[in-house]
């Protein structure tokens, strides 16, 4: 069994020039010029560190996706949503669990959600979910992602188990059948 290894930066600070090259994916996204200068940095001035948080403390699997799966399968429609930073903001992993979807359910008609934004975690997305998601109408099923950011945003471990209960907890309220990824 492999050991997750975390890295947190130092202190020090360089300038990678990104001065060239088109400047076409809306966000942190860009062509490198000297890449390698990058990776020394990060390979030159990071120290392994200790975990924070250990997910199976603060989740339980559970019933899966069987009520999205009922209103996919059975009554032919869904309302889908994606909440968080880069990763549910910019094509690519969004896109492709659309694709899926449609692929698997070709009959059933979708609204999907596309409701994040670059660099957010899970506080801005509680504050962010009813007006950018719910006031839309119930959701079946929620995608959301904040991992990567709650940690660079500087968010203490009860902020982020919070919000994160907090988002969940919300859209059960909305939609008791909602399923959340």
């Amino acid at each position: 069994m492999s050991e997750k290894v975390h890295f947190y930066l130092t202190t020090y600070t360089t300038v990678v020039p990104c001065a060239q090259g088109e400047q076409t994916l809306n966000g942190h996204h860009f062509p490198l010029e000297t890449p390698q200068l990058a990776a020394d940095f990060i390979k030159y001035n990071t120290k392994l560190a200790k975990p924070k948080l250990v997910s199976s403390k603060y989740h339980e699997i559970g019933a899966g996706l069987k009520n999205s799966y009922i209103q996919f399968e059975k009554k032919k429609v869904g309302r889908v949503a994606f909440l968080g930073g880069s990763i549910t903001y910019n094509g690519g992993w969004r896109d492709s669990i659309v694709n899926y979807l449609e692929h698997r359910f070709p009959e059933t008609k979708f609204e999907f959600i596309a409701a994040g934004i670059s660099s957010t975690g899970s506080t801005p997305g509680a504050f962010r979910l009813e007006r950018d998601i719910l006031s839309k109408g119930s959701i079946d099923l929620l995608f959301e992602e904040a991992a990567v950011n709650d940690a660079t945003n500087g968010r203490t471990n009860e902020e982020q188990v919070k919000a994160m209960e907090g988002i969940v907890r919300h859209v059960k309220q909305s939609n008791p059948a909602a399923d959340e990824l």
